[in-house]
């Protein structure tokens, strides 16, 4: 599991328990010792293949302008420690980016991290904004840097989205589910990436490298 921590300074913590829970083992993955970022909204995934641990997370920043960030972290000894140097931002510079639970999911090598995206400012929280895309970034070095986007949904479709997921299949096919906002039902979009369990995925279709 993960939180965010308030004391003499702003920290994403993990927490894990090998014993059903009974005890947990807590490491921080992001801190800020000079209160200059807020760090919430922790979603983890792991690379079965390399066994690279992800965390993709919510930077809000308490100084200048409030424009939020989508940053991933990653930790090499199953959560123990993530090095500074891990750190990669993912989104790519949008005054858009919603306080809302980024996803993460990661087979070999090949990495994509979502965030979504709200016109609606951030007064409130999540429950003040609605999200009018989904985006996806897409890391072929192991989560060192983001450089292809797809967009996830359809504005056709609907003009708003909720309950974000992502997920590699076994057989490397990326699946995304989405709720339109103004639906009950769920429906769930296929890409045409698809990833390598020998190495870096090569999408079918490449999505393009900028917006």
């Amino acid at each position: 599991v993960s939180y965010a921590q308030i004391s003499t300074e702003y920290s994403l913590i993990a927490a894990r328990s090998v014993d059903f829970g009974q005890t947990f083992t807590r490491s921080v993955i992001a801190t800020d010792p000079m209160f200059a970022e807020y760090y919430n909204l922790a979603y983890l995934c792991v690379s079965q293949e390399t066994g690279r641990l992800f965390a993709t997370y919510l930077v809000v920043p308490q100084v200048g302008a409030t424009i939020l960030e989508n940053r991933v972290s990653f930790s090499d000894d199953d959560g123990q420690s993530w090095p500074a140097a891990s750190q990669a931002v993912v989104s790519m510079g949008e005054d858009t980016v919603m306080f809302s639970d980024p996803t993460c999911t990661a087979l070999g090598n090949d990495v994509w991290a979502t965030y979504s995206l709200s016109k609606d400012p951030l007064v409130g929280g999540e429950a003040g904004q609605k999200a009018y895309a989904v985006r996806a970034r897409r890391s072929a070095s192991s989560g060192a840097q983001f450089t292809e986007t797809m967009d996830v949904v359809d504005g056709a479709v609907a003009p708003y989205f909720m309950h974000v997921d992502i997920k590699h299949e076994d057989s490397g096919l990326l699946t995304s589910s989405i709720t339109p906002a103004a639906w009950t039902t769920t429906r769930t979009a296929r890409s045409a990436a698809r990833a390598s369990r020998s190495g870096p995925a090569i999408p079918r279709a490449a999505p393009s490298s900028s917006r």
